[in-house]
């Protein structure tokens, strides 16, 4: 017994030791110019790049950190440093009872080994201290071992930052306080010496103009030949290199703190202040706003199981990788395994930026690229923020990924990044129906426009402006909403985005609770709907786990997870969230949101076509059991380029136009109907399609629409015959008038003329064809009776009956010369006419004659005749080539006698 007690003892006391094991990690720490400007404890004194290559007298700031409180026992160490050094351990200085700081500072060229150990655990850090030597000089140099990337740096503007400066085409403030940024080696140390700039001799001029820099070479060669931002401003002093890396001879750094050397400091350089709280924010378990993550809190940093896959979004060494290799994808465009796994890191400044290439705005690393299912995520499209989309948007091809239960697991859905995806409204399951879209994708540079929304570094107090810009927090840690992102769209939109109500059809209630609320607090109700009918652990949580849920399941948990880990709760596209929720929420409540079917596309019998009838199936929500009942049904018809019609209400849908052709309301009907018309009708077989579907809406403003069909009309209704021909013979022949006619698709008129008393028409008897109604036969024959009918025909070919027959016959008196025995105006030969007709008439008696021309709404145009003429027969001849084509008439005016003919004008 006292050996199973003794053993217990001696195994909590194991236990107790290995649980409180201690671990200690020693880093360097960057100090930006801000933080010394706001460390009101004093532990600050100078700014620090936070690298460990370092120009030898560099301040640096050393680290210690420990899980447990420290023992009061650590000990420092200089383990090793250069010969002649004399550098050692000061006072740590204990920020709190986990974290020691350490100030180091370096006093000659060489490799220092720094360690820190307490309670068995220890940590080391190995600097570099060198001297600057500038881009090109001494041999070897980084221009001669680096010439790629030295060319590419020559086109940023930090290869002439300073050049631009002394030349006064920087800022027209520029002073010599502003110098210690703008070249290289700089120590904020002033007792340091390392060939920096400030250890050459150069004097600030006193004043900036065009040709200064060169005299400044000229002056002061040393100082200026570290002028501008060069490689050892962001990599550290060059003296150690000589190609070697080892002992940290040479660094490369994504460290923010390095940018912030010089770009934070100030209200007017406070970039990486902002960047510094990306991810800050007001968000509470129940609370509507985003997420607790950000490029800086990097709260996804890192990998999952290390693998490479993983790399290009979730670290900042990653993507730069990702890079490096041509950023490889997928069979779905997706982002791909890179070839080397570096350590994770935070998504900081040169990341995004490649600090040595300025092919792309703002020397961002951009490119074109593709959501899951082929969506094209463009820069031509998307300006910058095509860069966000790279990372935020979804790991899968939704429509293929819900239609395989296979694919449930703990991760199911987009895979937490999914942002471009709901911005541009695509890549979403299929529930076979187009789900609206708000124009948020399309603003010019899409992410980075509302994210990166503002322009004051800092407020009328000089605090720096947490959201917006390169913060690119939409609501800060006290919760203030960045709301004005939205104001040079919508205008004034409240106080916060909670506010913020989205209308489909005048309805803001998309939970159906009764209560028009923000989108957000719609949305967050809508998915507390939709997970009712998915399955959940013990916990409550939706959980997608399952290999045997069924595809509206797969679904619906990826519609879930979709808008849950786009964490804008509408925000970004709230047309399209609440949409996709109500398709996800309806396919449980009545299997789906599904279309009904064309039946039939037929004529409209016995009319002058242009018009069929469209039968189709009821949608699967017009059943009056469904929730949300089918509202309504409009029948679209394709629009046509050569005859687009003339609807006033059109419609895009899958990149066609639709013009809106008939609306009828939902009646719980089986099936419906709708008289609509075509574009065409099909004349002489030639079949003329139209082409139309039928969409349904739902109370809630769900669609569906059917597959497309098409149809045609044929005109199958006769024009009315012809009434009331007679004929006349005249001095030029037999003139024959008729009534016009009232048909509205009447096309003209067909004259036929035989010897044969009781003729039926034949095309060997057609003598003319007019759209008149007067014609002259001219063509005639003394002692000859001829015998005329007439027929009307329409657009699409169809003939009318016969008129009354008429007749005429022909003497030797009635077409001969001598003196006319009344007044007479014949029609004008040819008509239509272009441009020349002639115009004949007959006056039995000497007198004034008057024959004048007159358009269509009575003006006169042109006078013929206006003399004094003896009895007789006589011929005029109009040229109308200086008169527009229409209707004209002509008017013959002598003593008594006025009569007035019309013609027309074809050009």
């Amino acid at each position: 017994m006292k050996k199973f007690i003794s053993l217990f003892i001696f195994l909590l006391l194991v236990g107790f030791t290995v649980s409180s094991a201690q671990t200690v990690t020693l880093e360097q720490v960057g100090v930006a110019p801000r933080d010394v400007e706001d460390d009101l404890s004093g532990n600050y004194d100078m700014a620090y790049n936070g690298l460990l290559n370092v120009g030898v007298g560099t301040q640096m700031y050393l680290q210690g950190t420990s899980d447990l409180p420290f023992s009061g026992s650590q000990v420092w160490e200089v383990a090793t440093k250069p010969a002649g050094s004399a550098a050692d351990i000061g006072l740590p200085i204990t920020i709190d009872p986990t974290t020691l700081l350490l100030k180091f500072t370096t006093d000659v060229a060489g490799t220092y080994v720094v360690t820190l150990s307490d309670g068995g655990s220890s940590d080391t850090l190995i600097i570099n201290a060198a001297m600057y030597l500038g881009v090109k000089t001494g041999m070897p140099n980084c221009w001669m071992c680096h010439n790629d990337t030295y060319t590419k740096w020559e086109g940023t503007g930090h290869a002439d930052m300073l050049f631009r400066a002394v030349e006064g085409t920087l800022s027209d403030h520029y002073a010599s306080y502003c110098i210690s940024c703008h070249v290289v080696g700089y120590d904020t140390n002033p007792t340091a010496v390392n060939d920096g700039f400030d250890d050459w001799d150069f004097i600030f001029p006193d004043s900036l103009y065009e040709g200064q820099y060169d005299t400044l070479v000229a002056k002061y060669p040393d100082a200026m030949a570290r002028a501008n931002i060069q490689c050892e401003s962001c990599h550290g002093p060059g003296s150690g290199h000589n190609g070697a890396i080892t002992d940290n001879k040479m660094v490369s750094s994504l460290d923010y703190k390095n940018c912030a050397y010089c770009h934070d400091s100030g209200t007017h350089h406070a970039f990486p202040k902002q960047w510094e709280h990306s991810g800050d924010d007001a968000t509470v378990a129940d609370d509507t706003r985003g997420f607790h993550g950000g490029h800086a809190i990097g709260a996804f940093a890192g990998y999952a199981g290390g693998r490479a896959g993983c790399a290009a979004c979730h670290s900042g060494s990653g993507y730069v990788q990702w890079v490096k290799d041509g950023k490889p994808v997928d069979e779905n465009g997706l982002p791909d395994d890179v070839t080397t796994v570096p350590p994770a890191t935070v998504i900081s400044c040169a990341v995004c930026h490649d600090p040595h290439d300025v092919t792309e705005v703002h020397q961002l690393r951009l490119s074109d690229t593709q959501l899951g299912d082929g969506t094209p995520v463009t820069v031509e499209l998307y300006g910058t923020g095509a860069q966000c989309m790279e990372c935020h948007r979804s790991r899968r091809n939704a429509a293929e990924y819900t239609e395989d239960p296979s694919n449930g697991s703990s991760h199911y859905g987009p895979h937490h990044g999914p942002q471009a995806d709901m911005l541009i409204g695509a890549n979403a399951p299929d529930y076979g129906i187009p789900l609206p879209s708000s124009p948020h994708a399309v603003l010019g540079n899409a992410c980075v426009d509302c994210h990166m929304a503002g322009d004051h570094v800092a407020d009328d107090e000089d605090n720096i402006v947490l959201v917006g810009m390169h913060s690119f927090n939409m609501n800060d840690a006290e919760g203030t909403d960045n709301v004005h992102a939205c104001e040079p769209c919508h205008g004034e939109v409240g106080e916060t985005f909670k506010e913020k109500k989205y209308y489909f059809n005048g309805n803001a209630d998309h939970d159906g609770d009764g209560v028009a609320e923000g989108v957000q607090e719609e949305v967050h109700g809508m998915l507390e709907e939709l997970a009712e009918y998915l399955p959940q652990d013990d916990e409550g949580n939706v959980d997608m786990s399952a290999k045997d849920n069924s595809i509206t399941v797969l679904r619906g948990g990826y519609a879930y997870m979709w808008v849950d880990e786009d964490r804008s709760f509408g925000i970004h596209n709230p047309a399209y969230t609440v949409g996709l929720l109500k398709a996800a929420i309806e396919s449980f409540k009545y299997g789906s949101i599904t279309a009904g079917a064309i039946q039939s596309i037929s004529d409209i019998p016995m009319d002058q076509g242009f018009q069929v009838r469209l039968v189709w199936t009821a949608f699967g929500a017009d059943d009056g059991v469904a929730l949300d009942q089918v509202q309504s049904y409009s029948v679209l018809r394709l629009v046509d380029d050569v005859n687009p019609g003339k609807s006033g209400n059109t419609i895009m849908l899958d990149d066609m136009m639709w013009d809106i052709v008939a609306e009828v309301p939902a009646i719980q009907f089986m099936e419906y109907s709708a008289v609509v018309p075509t574009l065409y009708n099909t004349v002489e077989g030639d079949t003329a399609l139209t082409t139309y579907k039928v969409v349904g809406k739902t109370d809630g403003g769900i669609i569906a629409e059917t597959a497309p069909a098409s149809g045609y009309s044929t005109d199958d209704l006769a024009p009315a015959t012809p009434t009331n021909l007679s004929a006349a013979v005249i001095v030029d022949g037999v003139e024959l008038m008729w009534d016009e006619s009232a048909d509205t698709d009447f096309n003209y008129f067909e004259i036929f003329r035989s010897e044969t008393q009781g003729f039926e028409p034949t095309p060997e008897d057609l003598l003319a064809t007019t759209t008149d109604i007067m014609y002259v036969d001219g063509n005639v024959v003394e002692e000859t009776t001829y015998f005329y009918v007439i027929t009307a025909k329409d657009f699409s070919g169809n003939t009318s009956g016969k008129s009354n027959q008429v007749s005429a016959t022909i003497t030797d008196v009635a077409i001969g010369g001598g003196i006319p025995t009344e007044y007479a105006l014949s029609q004008n030969y040819p008509n239509p006419f272009n441009p020349s007709t002639a115009i004949k008439f007959a006056i039995p008696e000497a007198g004034n004659v008057k024959l004048l021309i007159y358009d269509s709404v009575g003006n006169e145009v042109a006078v013929l005749v206006n003399n004094t003429m003896s009895a007789g027969y006589y011929t005029f001849t109009w040229n109308a080539t200086n008169y527009a084509s229409g209707i004209y008439f002509y008017k013959l005016q002598s003593n008594n006698f006025s009569k007035v003919s019309k013609m027309l004008l074809i050009k």
